[in-house]
């Protein structure tokens, strides 16, 4: 319902919503991708796909969404995606990760902390050493209580066994690094939790 995300935009210092949509939200392309989102978006796009030109993304972008009228997650507050200032992109194998259980899990995995990690490359690295690593076995093994528990959590071992058969920071690391110098921060460097799919407009 339109009218009931009014209030929300005006939180955000938007006095009239539709006169914001009419003039900020515009068509934006991306590795041959359409999407609608706001035109602050053109240049850093534009820039970071000029940078990657001719060279072959591993994986390629499958998945560009922007623009979605919602609210953050578990909140009342609205997403910068209702305004058209965030991105997703390839969000099945570069999830939000939020859950203390997930982070602890990975750790004992791969002896970092991810929350404490900001490099691209370090990242995908560890990803790449979960999926290696992460089994059943490996899980079976596990004596200490709080890992123990944790796997033991229905919900938790659905999550870790994805990111264990498909990853959870699998951006090229190129493309990551384009979008961040075209001045987009990334999920991927926050410190309480990890969007590895988000880009966000400054």
């Amino acid at each position: 319902n339109y009218l009931e995300f009014v209030p929300l935009f005006a939180r955000r210092g938007v006095a009239d919503t539709a006169a914001y949509l009419a003039q900020n939200i515009t068509g934006l392309t991306f590795f041959s991708r359409r999407q609608s989102g706001h035109r602050d978006f053109i240049a850093p796009l534009r820039a970071a796909e000029a940078a990657l030109a001719g060279r072959t993304l591993d994986p390629p972008v499958t998945s560009f969404g922007v623009f979605n009228i919602r609210r953050i997650a578990g909140s009342q507050s609205l997403s910068l995606h209702a305004m058209g200032r965030a991105m997703d992109l390839n969000p099945r194998t570069n999830p939000h990760i939020r859950d203390a259980r997930d982070f602890l899990v990975i750790q004992a995995v791969t002896g970092a902390d991810l929350r404490r990690e900001r490099s691209p490359a370090r990242l995908r690295e560890l990803s790449a050493q979960f999926q290696r690593d992460f089994s059943a076995a490996w899980a079976s093994a596990q004596s200490a209580p709080d890992v123990a528990r944790a796997l033991a959590d229905r919900a938790t071992r659905q999550r870790l066994d994805r990111y264990a058969r498909e990853g959870f920071c699998t951006l090229d690391l190129a493309l990551i690094e384009a979008l961040i110098a075209a001045g987009l921060g990334w999920g991927g460097s926050w410190s309480s939790s990890k969007d590895f799919m988000h880009f966000q407009l400054p």
